[in-house]
Order: structure tokens, then C-alpha cells, then sequence
């Protein structure tokens, strides 16, 4: 599926990830995002015991230099550039059930770098169409507690705190997207 979302003058594209030719934009994106991450968690719990060091974890594999799962990944292109990523709980995974039985579809990372060019909101709406698809009336995710993006961010394009998805210093957000 590719969305187009407004973006200035021009329009930002969002794509499934191409791991042939996807592998170094994504990548600079997920690292950019969670170095982001690691500064919120330092700012609310630096000297929380369970703070650890976040590195590409689950969403990359170091030691095939490649992403996990690369059919749940999107990209957001603004022209030729690589400036979002975002990647959805597959639908073989078998946590998958969980979130299907709730009707929700999870986010498991969503990042953009740089910032305010529409890659955020262009994958966002990609969820969303994802989510109609799988008929699941709300889009669930995590993000770093009393960082930019929890306060502020996510809030502003309608998501709501959900403490069930609070998890260490990540906090829950919940998007609900009415009858689909």
C-alpha cells in the first residue's frame, strides 16, 4: 500500500520497506529515533535501575546487518530521502492474536529524522490504514515517558494515554478510529 500525504508544497510518500535498497536510509532513521529515545528516558529516570542501554534491539539484527520482519516496515520519502520508518506487529506473529482479539493494531517503532517534515503524521495515516484494513478500531503504541513525543506529539494528532501499554519508562498511547 502507498499513501501520499500533503507536506509543504509537495507531498511526502510512504512505501513498504525495500530491503535492497531501504537497509541505510531506515536504519540512519531508527538510530536517530531511538538516540532520541535514550536522552527522554535519561531526562524522567536517569538513575532508575531498570534504565538500560537501547541499542537497534529487536527491530534490527546487528549480526546480519538487517531489519526483523522487513514486510512490516514502511518508509516515508521525502523526494529520494529516506525521513521516517515505521514498522506494525505482523500479522503471523503469534502475540498478534492478542491485539486482534482487542481490535487494536500495535506500532511497534515509529521514528522520523529529521523532524517537522511530515513523516510522522504520512506514517501515522499509513497506520491507520493498515488498521481499517485488519478491522481494528484503534492503533496502539509506546513511547519514551515525558519526552517530546508523548506530551506533545502523539497528543496533538489524537492519541490518549493508555496505561496498559505503560512498560518500564515507556508510556502507552492509544489512538481510537471509531467504526471501521
Amino acid at each position: 500500500m502507498i499513501g501520499r500525504v500533503a507536506n509543504g508544497g509537495g507531498g511526502m510518500l510512504v512505501r513498504k520497506f525495500d530491503p535492497t535498497t531501504d537497509r541505510l536510509g531506515a536504519r540512519a532513521v531508527l538510530q536517530a529515533g531511538l538516540q532520541e529515545q535514550r536522552l527522554a528516558e535519561r531526562r524522567t529516570r536517569p538513575d532508575h535501575p531498570e534504565s538500560r542501554r537501547i541499542d537497534l534491539g529487536t527491530a534490527y539484527d546487528d549480526t546480519t546487518d538487517s531489519f526483523v520482519d522487513p514486510e512490516t516496515w514502511y518508509v516515508a520519502l521525502d523526494g529520494q530521502h529516506i525521513v521516517g520508518v515505521m514498522q506494525i506487529m505482523a500479522e503471523g506473529n503469534p502475540r498478534e492474536r492478542v491485539y486482534k482479539t482487542h481490535r487494536l493494531l500495535l506500532i511497534q517503532e515509529l521514528d522520523a529524522h529529521p523532524r517537522r517534515r511530515g513523516a510522522g503524521t504520512a506514517l501515522i495515516e499509513e497506520a491507520k490504514r493498515e488498521a481499517r484494513r485488519r478491522e481494528r478500531t484503534a492503533i496502539v503504541l509506546q513511547t519514551p515517558t515525558g519526552g517530546d513525543a508523548h506530551t506533545a506529539w502523539y497528543p496533538s494528532r489524537g492519541f490518549q494515554s493508555w496505561p496498559e501499554g505503560d512498560h518500564r519508562q515507556m508510556s502507552g498511547m492509544i489512538l481510537h478510529l471509531g467504526d471501521t
